[in-house]
């Protein structure tokens, strides 16, 4: 059973990037793919199989020609068969202890792949794998093979097969856990190895071709239809983040390639490209993590699963669309506006929604086929006009908005409104919104942008450091460190061009800009100042030159620069504290340094608000209280950033010291000076995040001049401070 991953660890620079540029993706050039689903003559309905079955732990579903649906209950340690709506239709005799990986070949014969360690009391000296085919009856077809592998636990890693799909012949393709895939022949001898590449998920068509899914360490994703027979490639395509198809399956009787990304299942034309889209199985039914699908001959969907408690395979079946139509035809809808639901937790609470208020339909735009900047834009323009989303949810231009009247004052619907408290929410967010924005809109969870201290360096090095020091003590501090002979220490790991500019200029933003009184003091020597000590530090490579943060986040603790004071973290969830604590056995972490100029502790925190045109405000109101109620706030929490809700930030910590006897016995445990030090830094929250792209792009490039030696300082606090009061004046 695939377990879901319980931390979050990357650098600032890394975040602004994902937020700015993965949202800017283009999606595959699909005309109308959208009407297209939404405009077919059919719909779906989902039902839950596991359910109807009682099944709680079910791994590797696979299904026959005839409809037919295989599972492996890992519970009973059996093959179970069932039809479309999850009767049991027999039972496979045999017991399996291990992973199981099934799949049907030729005839609806079922593969059965199994591996298990081989043990000498408590120590691992190998590792057994073993295939099992039976026929259509569930009867076994021949003797069963067994290979066996010698080594420890250490030898093993990454290598246990994740996949498997046989062709006609009965040799078969599997994936491993590590990404690589082996070609084995019927008696598990290695045929062809693709080793040097990493794979997320294969398929084999009715020709026996092999399609494969790459993710490669740079970035680029690519799905590829491969003939093995000639050893050559048949098509290839490189896709853009947001186009990748999460899972691939093909369905071997119609020869058809479906892809699944985010919710969204697809098909694929002849040449790999998307064809049209079947549907959002977001709008249907809530899940936590799928871990793959099905598409039959009729394209009625299966889609696995995992939530907290146990894992699901939910059918999806056809409907008249009329129907449908007819059936929502009375009801309100609601339209929320968000560039992207990171693990579907927004999607999920929109399905607990629309069960509680059974007469509104509530929608999220589809706008990941357009850029950032224009998906604003777009907001921008129907807000303006008096239309767009009932609801606006992520990033967006609050203060803007506010000003310009175009959403709604939450305070109104929180003081008429006697079941919702604002007591009940982080006070520190609550009154850091106030400031801001009064409460025209309302954090719904957040992280905080901290740094993991090397203690080891620290106390190696005597370093003195202070957890409210400032850009410029700390550039001191690690200068007069490098003073010492056979001393070279840096601050932080190679993080982009950016990550100086966001630390150290706009982290003071509050202090240049006074958005208010359309004031700007650019043109002051602390802004100077401030742009003389990001050159100095750029010039003095005090960021490490050959580590960079990718390199150590991708280690998942197991790279710990020694030379390193800080690795940058974003902090969002208190099971974090298990895995970065593995890097320097402890967890001391002080919030990112301070400006030059300004006190401000802020965090980046996803807002919503309501539009004040819209016509279903009491609804978005509910809506609003769904997702900061206690059970929400916790679910959220589990997939996204720490919540808002006083009672389930409770429950999220009290959860990660529940979980520290199922944690790794090499992941760090968490103190209760630890905590203490965490909490003392939540408690320093003063600011969320401002969002104004215009504003940072006016200064960011007037910065990166002054960084590649074009202009002076003083040249460019004169030129920001001109354009940044020609953009106030506005």
């Amino acid at each position: 059973m695939k377990c879901k991953k319980t931390v979050s660890f990357i650098s600032i620079a890394c975040i602004f990037v994902m937020l700015f540029s993965l949202a800017g993706c283009k999606a595959v050039d699909t005309p109308n793919s959208k009407d297209a689903m939404e405009e077919s003559a059919y719909s779906y309905e989902a039902s839950d199989l596991s359910t109807a079955m009682a099944l709680q732990n079910i791994s590797s579903p696979c299904i026959n020609s005839k409809g037919e649906i295989a599972v492996f209950d890992e519970e009973k340690e059996k093959i179970l068969v069932l039809d479309k709506k999850g009767a049991l239709l027999r039972e496979i005799s045999d017991t399996f202890k291990g992973g199981m990986s099934l799949a049907y070949g030729t005839g609806d014969k079922l593969y059965a792949l199994l591996q298990y360690y081989k043990r000498k009391g408590s120590e691992i000296t190998g590792m057994i794998t073993e295939l099992v085919i039976y026929d259509e009856q569930g009867q076994k077809s021949g003797d069963k093979i067994e290979k066996e592998a010698r080594g420890n636990a250490e030898s093993f890693k990454g290598k246990f097969i994740t996949k498997m799909m046989p062709d006609k012949k009965g040799n078969l393709y599997v994936r491993k856990s590590d990404g690589t895939l082996e070609m084995l022949d019927k008696s598990l001898n290695i045929i062809k190895a693709w080793d040097r590449v990493k794979y997320s998920d294969l398929a084999v068509d009715e020709k026996d071709n092999l399609i494969l899914l790459q993710r490669n360490t740079g970035g680029k994703i690519y799905i590829q239809k491969f003939d093995v027979k000639n050893d050559k490639a048949i098509w290839e395509k490189e896709l853009k983040v947001l186009d990748a198809p999460d899972y691939i399956y093909c369905n071997r009787n119609s020869g058809k390639l479906y892809g699944l990304q985010d919710g969204v299942i697809f098909n694929y034309d002849s040449k790999g490209d998307v064809d049209r889209r079947l549907l959002d199985i977001k709008e249907l039914s809530a899940f936590d993590y799928i871990t793959g699908f099905l598409v039959d001959d009729e394209e009625e969907i299966y889609v696995q699963s995992y939530d907290d408690e146990k894992s699901n395979i939910i059918c999806f079946v056809k409907q008249d669309a009329s129907e449908q139509r007819a059936a929502e035809g009375n009801k309100k809808r609601l339209i929320i506006h968000m560039s992207y639901d990171f693990g579907n937790a927004i999607s999920n609470a929109i399905i607990q929604y629309k069960k509680e208020h059974p007469d509104v339909d509530i929608k999220i735009n589809d706008i990941r086929e357009i850029s950032f900047d224009e998906m604003i834009q777009k907001l921008n323009a129907e807000l303006m006009a008096g239309k767009g989303p009932d609801i606006i949810f992520g990033d967006f231009p609050i203060a803007d908005y506010k000003e310009k009247g175009l959403i709604a004052n939450l305070s109104e619907f929180i003081d008429r409104d006697k079941s919702f408290n604002i007591k009940d929410y982080d006070e520190n967010l609550i009154n850091a919104s106030k400031a801001d924005y009064g409460l025209y809109s309302i954090p719904v969870d957040y992280y905080i942008n901290c740094f993991l201290v090397n203690t080891k360096l620290v106390e190696q090095k005597e370093i003195p450091l202070k957890k409210d020091m400032t850009w410029e003590e700390l550039y001191t501090v690690v200068r007069e460190a490098n003073r010492k002979p056979d001393t070279k220490i840096y601050m932080l790991p190679e993080m982009g061009p950016q990550a100086l500019f966001y630390y150290i200029i706009y982290g003071d933003i509050d202090y240049y800009v006074d958005k208010e009184n359309r004031l700007a003091r650019f043109d002051s020597q602390e802004f100077i100042r401030a742009l003389e000590l990001m050159k100095r530090i750029d010039d003095e490579h005090l960021f490490h030159p050959d580590i960079d943060g990718k390199k150590i986040i991708h280690s998942d603790g197991e790279f710990a620069p020694e030379d390193i004071l800080f690795i940058p973290i974003t902090f969002t969830s208190y099971k974090q504290i298990y895995e970065c604590g593995k890097y320097y056995n402890s967890f001391d972490v002080i919030p990112a340094i301070r400006g030059l100029s300004t006190d401000i502790r802020e965090v980046r925190a996803r807002n919503i608000a309501i539009n004040s045109n819209s016509q279903y405000k009491e609804e978005a109101w509910e809506f609003i209280k769904l997702l900061l109620s206690e059970e929400m706030q916790l679910k959220l929490s589990e997939s996204n950033n720490l919540p808002v809700n006083n009672k389930a930030d409770e429950r999220s910590e009290a959860d990660m010291f529940s979980d520290k006897d199922g944690m790794p016995p090499d992941w760090y445990r968490p103190t209760d000076e630890d905590m203490d030090n965490l909490k003392s830094l939540m408690a320093e929250i003063n600011k969320i995040e401002p969002f104004d792209i215009e504003l940072n792009e006016i200064v960011r490039n007037e910065v990166e001049q002054y960084m590649k030696n074009e202009k002076s300082a003083q040249d460019t606090a004169k030129a920001v401070q001109n354009k940044v009061m020609l953009y106030l004046q506005e």
